[in-house]
């Protein structure tokens, strides 16, 4: 597989991983029960700790190591390359409170 780079492109895939897990979180809370305010702080919240996680921006201990996750994206029509940042690691966290409230402006009460 070969590795490429394109931020422009790099930045949009992680805004879908973003939006796709701001929406299973609140399916999943919303299966549970979980309405309104208590909702949205709760997507949030596990949101952004599993995003952090993704991108090293929370302590992952391994052994003796520090685990710093780089994601990765298979792209191409045969999945043949692999988009990787240009340096450091992914932001997904930065997306998260964008995405949460686009996704309960759009439907609040839910």
């Amino acid at each position: 597989m070969r590795q490429v780079h394109n931020d422009v492109a790099y930045e949009g895939l992680q805004a879908a991983v973003a939006a796709a897990l701001v929406s299973e979180v609140r399916a999943a809370l919303q299966q549970a029960g979980l309405r309104g305010s208590k909702l949205k702080a709760a997507v949030s919240s596990i949101a952004s700790s599993v995003a952090d996680i993704y991108d090293g921006a929370a302590y992952v201990e391994s052994g003796e190591d520090y685990v710093v996750p780089i994601v990765g994206f298979a792209i191409g029509r045969l999945r043949n390359q692999l988009l990787v940042p240009r340096e450091g690691g992914s932001s997904i966290h930065e997306f998260i409170p964008g995405v949460v409230e686009e996704a309960f402006a759009s439907a609040p009460g839910a």
